[in-house]
Formats: structure tokens, sequence, C-alpha cells
């Protein structure tokens, strides 16, 4: 039985599965309904989402279901494979080859396991929205506040949808690196962390990550007044509106957030060492197809 459960077929037909329901995903993003449904993924729990969302968004909560069934039948299938073939041969053949693939193996195990429990365990809060001087209350005695925010593009690139936005934002029209916002992080109302937060730059406290996601207009969109030139009134008469800066934040606290990334980063370095250790067989495609995966048959890795 756990010999077929590390069957290559079983292998493919989960991968490809898989990325029939990704596809799929993407399609039902497209409806609005689905996509607020399935955007509700990031701030729950599953099992209260699919409580929520099972009468609801019925074809939204089976994609999820048939999408968890799919990489919990490839979870298994690499687990087998690694217990009853590759560490093994590991073992026997002694190559940096070999325990470089079974390596791969092991992180991706990680991998999916963080994933895992990062859908039943830990705190997401996202869309956070706060002007400077505004505040909000996280969880376990935890507040952010934003202190102040600084945009140096021009903000109709934010006044916009982020659907009109995105293409028009370039690297010549909008510096991540210098569109940031300051926040400060308190804990029964006292500062644990301040930072100045960036689109690619996070405030890291302990397991609790602060992400800036995109920035907020309040009045009428223009150019910045770095560029020196006012905006006008939806009139046109009058003086403009001042326009305020704010930003929206994803908080994210979990105990596996640290295994998570460091197990990408040795998955990264594996998947290097494995492709600079492989060299072609000499015997032809189908012996170092045998050799290389550790699949001993046609039918197992």
């Amino acid at each position: 039985m756990i010999r077929k459960l590390a069957s290559i077929h079983i292998t493919f037909s989960a991968i490809i599965t898989l990325g029939i329901l990704l596809m799929g995903g993407v399609v039902l993003s497209y409806f609005p309904t689905h996509q607020k449904a399935l955007d509700g993924l990031n701030t729950t729990h599953i099992h209260h989402w699919l409580m929520q969302f099972i009468s609801s968004n019925s074809l939204a909560a089976i994609w999820t279901v048939l999408l968890c069934l799919a990489s919990g039948v490839l979870f298994v299938n690499a687990l087998t494979c690694s217990v009853t073939t590759l560490l093994p041969a590991a073992l026997r053949l002694g190559s940096i080859k070999q325990w470089s693939f079974l390596c791969m193996h092991l992180l991706f195990l990680l991998v999916l396991t963080c994933h895992a429990l990062a859908l039943i365990s830990g705190h997401k809060t996202t869309e956070i929205e706060l002007y400077p001087g505004e505040s909000r209350e996280l969880f376990n005695g935890f507040s952010l506040m934003v202190e102040g925010t600084k945009f140096v593009d021009d903000t109709r690139l934010i006044s916009m949808k982020m659907k009109q936005s995105r293409p028009l934002m370039t690297r010549k029209t909008f510096h991540a690196d210098q569109n940031s916002a300051r926040v400060i992080l308190l804990k029964n109302q006292e500062q644990v962390a301040s930072q100045r937060v960036m689109l690619l730059k996070p405030l890291v406290h302990d397991d609790m990550r602060i992400t800036l996601t995109r920035f907020l207009l309040k009045g009428n969109p223009g150019k910045n007044k770095n560029n020196k030139k006012s905006v006008d009134t939806a009139d046109g008469k009058g003086p403009a509106k001042e326009e305020k800066i704010g930003a929206a934040f994803t908080v994210t606290s979990n105990h596996f957030t640290s295994f998570f990334f460091t197990a990408y980063g040795l998955l990264i370095l594996t998947i290097i060492s494995y492709i600079l250790t492989t060299r072609p067989s000499q015997n032809g495609l189908g012996h170092n197809i045998r050799h290389s995966a550790g699949m001993g048959s046609g039918l197992r890795y």
C-alpha cells in the first residue's frame, strides 16, 4: 500500500490536478462574488471560512476543499516516496546528488506543512487602512499607529483602481524605495517597535509582520506637491482640497513564519545544489531519469 502511495503516477496526477484547480481559481477571481469570498481566506482560519461560505458560495468552498485535498495527496505521495525510496537510495549511494534530492523532498514537505498550519493557526488581519495620526487595535494587546507617510510620485496612481494603476506603476513612475509609512507598534499602550515601512520592507517584531500593501488618498487626485502642480477641485472653482496620504496594511502573526521562510530559502539552495551536481547519464535518457529521480521502477520514484 505504501509503495502504491509513492507511485510516480500519483505524483503527476496530483500536480496536474493542482494546476487545473489553480487555473480554475484564476477564472473564479474574475467574478466579484467569488473573488470576495476567496479574499476572505486571507483574513480568517480555513475552518471558520468554510462554515461561512459552504452555503453562501458553494463553488468557492468546493474549489478550496479540492485544492486542499490535492495538496494533501501530493504531501502523502512525497512523504512515502522519501521514506521508501529516496532515503534508502541516499544511504546506499551516499552521493551529494541523492542527498540533495532527498532534502528537496523533505523541505517541500516542510513548506506544505507550514502552509497548512498557517491556514488553521495564528492571526492575520488585512485591509487595515490608516492615515497619519490614526491607530487600530490588533490582538493580544497590540495596536498599530501611523505617524506619517511619504509619497513622492504622482498621487493619481493611488486614486485609481488597482487594475488600472498596476500597469502604470513602472520604475520611472513609482519609486517603491522612497514611498513609505512611518508606523509605531504598541503593546498595552507602550511602544515596542517603530519603523519606516515600504512595500517590500515590512516591520518584523518577533513572529509578527506588518506589511504595507498599498497607499490611500483622501482628496482630489493630481500631481504630488513635490512636482509643484496644484490640484483642481471637482468643479474647477476655488482652492484645491488638500490631499491626505494613508496606507493599508496586512498584519500577520504566526509561530511558523520563520520556519516557513527558512524552509523556502533552503529549498531553493538544495534545488541549485541538485542542478549543479546532476550530470547527463552516459547510458541514455531512461537510465538517467531512473537514477536521478530514484524511481527504481517505472511506477515509483
